[in-house]
């Protein structure tokens, strides 16, 4: 058994390493900006978009650092459903709290913040990660009358 010790100790050296690099505690590790956020729209375009249309702003407040954030990037905001909704009703902006610490001026206190906005005026915050369900929801109760 002494002879397996240092065996046993690079192993587990090793399972920590890859934990701690994003292996474990449900999936943990940086989440790559999930592909609504394709258009790398900034603040100020969304909202010239948005003028004269019924399309919502809808802006996630981030950073990588946060993993609340990430099991959010990973999992409601990847969803077919989310992504259609988005398509179809909002403007999407992505901003890192790190690049961004005043965030636009949102007044984000706690982060992931998912801030709806429309001609200026706020229409709901939320500030946590839920599943993909609750975020439906929460979109449609928001913002039911958007659309392109």
């Amino acid at each position: 058994m002494k002879r397996n010790l240092p065996i046993l100790a690079i192993l587990l050296a090793f399972a920590g390493f890859l934990w701690l690099r994003g292996g474990g505690a449900g999936g943990g590790g940086h989440a790559e900006k999930p592909p609504l956020f394709a258009q790398n729209l900034t603040f100020a375009q969304a909202r010239q978009q948005a003028t004269g249309t019924s399309r919502v702003i809808m802006v996630l407040a981030t950073a990588d650092w946060c993993p609340p954030c990430q099991e959010l990037k990973r999992g409601a905001l990847r969803d077919a459903r989310i992504e259609a909704w988005v398509r179809d009703n909002a403007l999407p902006v992505y901003i890192d709290t790190d690049d961004n610490p005043t965030v636009e001026g949102l007044m984000v206190m706690a982060i992931p913040t998912i801030v709806m906005l429309k001609d200026g005026a706020e229409l709901g915050r939320l500030t946590s990660s839920v599943s993909a369900e609750e975020l439906l929801s929460w979109l449609q109760s928001t913002a039911p009358k958007a659309g392109g």
